[in-house]
């Protein structure tokens, strides 16, 4: 039976928790999968964003690079002469400012990184930023030309009429060439003092020509009048009226200055043999900034698309901006996920629902097994007690009425018969027993309550039982300190009465002086009886069993005394049905069992 239960237990538990493991795992990889979509719809949406921001910035520097390559070398001196097709050139000789005559807005900053206890002025604000299509002409410190064979650096801000402000930041910018550009862009090219071979350096910068034209000597020195250059440049000039000019492709360096990036571009000007360098410096901050200003139209909502300082291994947007690369910065809400960690949150909500139900299914089913087994062994050890229950009164029913039949007897007739009668009467008991119960769990068991003196009934049915009693050795006390009335049916209190008294009987033998005594008092609102008995007792750990159908104490191989195992389970459902109430009563002395019956006062 043992083993039936465990493997019936077992096949339940695998048939419920491998489909539900199964169940379990799918969810939990549509989920995974769930997410995977979304992070790949993610990513999907980031380079198209991407290559969108890097087509429009390549575009934009592509533009940018074309515009420079193609400008007048005269731009980069503060004066440049009128193109020939100015409606105003026919009055006189016209000179112009030079187009790239801007204020270098952002400069003082950026050149503080540098040598912020030799350049000192007044923080500058910087241009608005985010014009599409000018973000790199925003980005501009400024321009220069380099003349390396006298050393001679311009720029085109030389004009002493600018207010006190611009001077001072071309004053910054000045330094900047002199400190770090000018010393980089001699080590790039292998420039060396006094030696300025044009072949050696187009060769070492390995660069392209971009246009080549010839230039009127007279307008050149002009114009090397106008802007105050050094005689000495003149004289490398050839001394053909017209000077052959070529125009080569730029070349870009980074410059870090204390964590201050730079971009600087140049290109190599041959005016015969005389060399040239014109250029600009761009800020990588401020290019952060301009970019990112534009970047604003493409953010997404889930995040923030960033073009940051490229960190290792990653890939950066394009040349020369080699430091620089585009990322993105989920928002901490992550609203992309929303809707996977609200379906994740449900699923494992589902599972831990799940887990107790079955769990619960589990023990439930657990306990039901087992209360069952322990069922079937109580009715087992039952069927036993009441087959030696029937079998003992039966057996001295028999032999009794064998010894009067055949007249072995004689003199002894009255004494046999009262045996007889004593044995049926123990017979009809044990059967009124088993059939009552039986009425109470089918629900028919019908009391019929009246108002009863409750010592005066508990004093009769003593007084009634007191000869049998003393018969089989045990000795009888009631004592009544009030005499309250209670609702409650007669007859039946008298058999919980009896029931008590038998298993004294049973449970007393071998006491020294077996006593079964009834004690009646009264409170307020109840009546309180206490039936003890001097008995072996029970043990400690059978306490809270004592009511339950067909227990009985110790061991069944080994127990001497004999019995059902529906006595006090009768008494207890008894009494509850009159309306009382039952518990174990604690015994004053070591040794011993009371009960304590309580009904309410009528």
């Amino acid at each position: 039976m043992r083993w039936r239960i465990i493997w019936t237990f077992s096949a339940y538990f695998l048939i419920i928790i491998i489909p539900t493991s199964i169940l379990l795992y799918q969810g939990y990889n549509a989920i995974q999968l769930q997410r995977k979509q979304l992070e790949i719809s993610l990513f999907s949406d980031l380079e198209r964003i991407r290559g969108q921001i890097f087509s429009d910035l390549n575009t934009q520097w592509g533009a940018f690079r074309e515009q420079e390559r193609v400008r007048s070398f005269y731009d980069f001196q503060p004066i440049t002469p009128a193109p020939a097709d100015n409606p105003i050139i026919s009055k006189g000789r016209v000179h112009l400012r030079s187009p790239l005559q801007f204020k270098p807005h952002h400069f003082t900053e950026a050149i503080r990184a540098m040598a912020p206890e030799q350049l000192e002025g007044d923080a500058l604000t910087s241009p608005e930023a985010g014009a599409f299509g000018r973000i790199f002409e925003n980005c501009l410190v400024g321009f220069f030309e380099y003349d390396p064979q006298t050393e001679d650096i311009s720029t085109p801000y030389a004009n002493e009429a600018y207010p006190l402000s611009v001077r001072q930041d071309r004053s910054y910018f000045d330094q900047f060439l002199q400190q770090v550009v000018i010393p980089n862009l001699r080590d790039t090219t292998n420039l060396i003092t006094n030696q300025f071979d044009a072949r050696s350096i187009l060769l070492h910068i390995k660069t392209r020509r971009i246009q080549k034209f010839e230039e009127p000597r007279s307008i050149i020195e002009e114009m090397m009048d106008e802007n105050g250059m050094s005689p000495n440049t003149q004289a490398f000039l050839p001394k053909s009226d017209l000077v052959e000019i070529s125009y080569y492709d730029y070349t870009f360096n980074n410059l870090e200055i204390n964590d201050t990036h730079f971009v600087v571009g140049f290109r190599l000007v041959l005016m015969g043999d005389r060399i040239l360098f014109q250029g600009f410096v761009i800020s990588t901050f401020l290019f952060l900034q301009e970019a990112q200003s534009y970047l604003e139209q493409f953010q997404p909502d889930y995040g923030n698309i960033l073009i940051t300082q490229a960190p290792p291994g990653s890939q950066s947007i394009f040349e020369p901006f080699t430091n620089l690369s585009i990322t993105f910065k989920p928002h901490e809400d992550q609203k992309l996920l929303a809707g996977y960690y609200a379906e994740r949150n449900r699923f494992w909500f589902t599972v831990v629902f799940l887990f107790m139900a079955l769990s619960a299914s589990m023990i439930h089913m657990a306990r039901l097994i087992l209360a069952e087994n322990e069922l079937i062994t109580k009715k087992k050890d039952f069927v036993s007690a009441v087959t030696h229950e029937l079998k003992a009164p039966l057996t001295s029913i028999r032999m009794y009425a064998e010894m009067l039949e055949e007249g072995w007897a004689r003199g002894k007739e009255k004494l046999y018969y009262h045996y007889i009668h004593s044995e049926t009467n123990r017979l009809t008991r044990l059967v009124q027993n088993i059939l009552d119960f039986a009425r109470i769990e089918r629900g028919e068991f019908n009391l019929i309550k009246k108002n009863v003196n409750f010592a005066e009934l508990v004093e009769e049915t003593v007084e009634s039982w007191r000869f049998w009693m003393e018969e089989n050795g045990m000795n009888l006390i009631f004592h009544a300190e009030a005499k309250p009335l209670i609702k409650a049916d007669p007859d039946s209190l008298k058999q919980v009465i009896y029931n008590l008294c038998d298993n004294a009987i049973k449970y007393g033998k071998g006491v020294e002086d077996p006593t079964l005594t009834f004690s009646l008092h009264e409170n307020e609102k109840e009546a309180i009886l206490v039936i003890y008995d001097n008995g072996p007792g029970i043990p400690k750990e059978d306490e809270p069993k004592i009511f339950q159908r067909f227990f009985r104490c110790g061991n069944e191989l080994t127990r001497e005394q004999t019995g059902t195992g529906l006595g006090l389970a009768l008494v207890k459902e008894i009494i509850e049905q009159n309306g009382g109430r039952v518990r174990l009563h604690p015994t004053l002395k070591l040794e011993g069992f009371a009960l304590e019956f309580t009904f309410d006062r009528v």
